[in-house]
């Protein structure tokens, strides 16, 4: 039963739209495509990326994949809450940060938006 739907998977949403698109790239046919064929390849290009919502079939099948969606499902305030934290900090070190700096660097922190930038992606890549 799993085999069979993955193959079905892999065969027709994965292969069939990837092998035509290749091979309309290798041979050169794209620099000579009419409006109606253009359509007909962005449709090709819709139904390679349905196959992203396809994995959420798999769901059922695999138990940590359930247990890790039931987990994050469960863990979203307390990631609310760390996002609202990160951002607050960020504004006020971002304010603190121009109101020192701007009478010796000008240039660098002109604007409170700026600073405040400079602020959050401070926290999140120093911690």
């Amino acid at each position: 039963m799993r085999l069979c739907f993955i193959s079905k998977l892999f065969i027709t949403g994965n292969l069939v739209p990837y092998v035509i698109t290749l091979t309309i790239n290798l041979l050169g046919f794209y620099k000579e495509f009419s409006p109606r064929t253009y359509f007909c390849l962005s449709l090709l290009r819709i139904f390679r990326f349905m196959r992203v919502f396809k994995l959420y079939r798999i769901f059922q099948y695999v138990k940590s994949l359930r247990v890790l969606a039931s987990t994050l499902k469960e863990s979203i305030p307390d990631f609310i809450i760390l996002l609202s934290f990160l951002t607050l900090s960020g504004f006020l070190f971002g304010a603190a940060i121009y109101f020192a700096e701007n009478d010796l660097n000008e240039h660098t922190f002109d604007s409170i938006p700026k600073a405040t930038y400079f602020g959050i992606i401070t926290l999140t890549a120093v911690g």
